[in-house]
């Protein structure tokens, strides 16, 4: 049981999304880095694009290797808010100027990377591995 499961978590590394999910955390995390921790304001910004980056790697890593439809398109839904949010931290950034706001086209760069990745990736979901969706969102 345990080998299957490091398997399916080494498909799930070895996955292009994830692997760009992880670029995307990675970059953000260096570009974070450099706002400065006494700028209240922009402190709060970076802790929104560090949430959002590590929202994409969780969800792409928990749904990637789920059969059920319903679990990897609310995981799609979510991977999307969060990469569009992170897209438009840019502007609140600059707005409030970031110093290094320079460095933040290269997250948008990957997020476009990503994006198509991602349609990819949505592709493969199997409408009829359906379960009874109470809340008729998926249905």
């Amino acid at each position: 049981m345990f080998e299957e499961e490091e398997e399916e978590s080494n498909k799930v590394k070895k996955s292009a999304l994830f692997i760009k999910a992880n670029e995307i955390y990675v970059l953000v995390s260096k570009i974070a880095s450099l706002i400065p921790e006494e700028d209240s304001l922009l402190s709060s910004f970076r802790d929104i694009i560090i949430e959002d980056a590590f929202t994409i790697c969780s969800k792409v890593a928990g749904a990637y290797n789920s059969d059920i439809y319903e679990v990897r398109m609310e995981s799609a839904v979510l991977i999307r808010k969060a990469a569009l949010d992170l897209k438009l931290q840019y502007h609140n950034l600059k707005a409030f100027e970031f110093r290094e706001i320079e460095y933040y086209p290269l997250i948008i760069g990957h997020i476009e990377e990503f994006r198509l990745l991602f349609l990819d990736w949505v592709d493969t979901f199997d409408e009829t591995d359906k379960l009874e969706d109470e809340w008729g969102l998926f249905s």
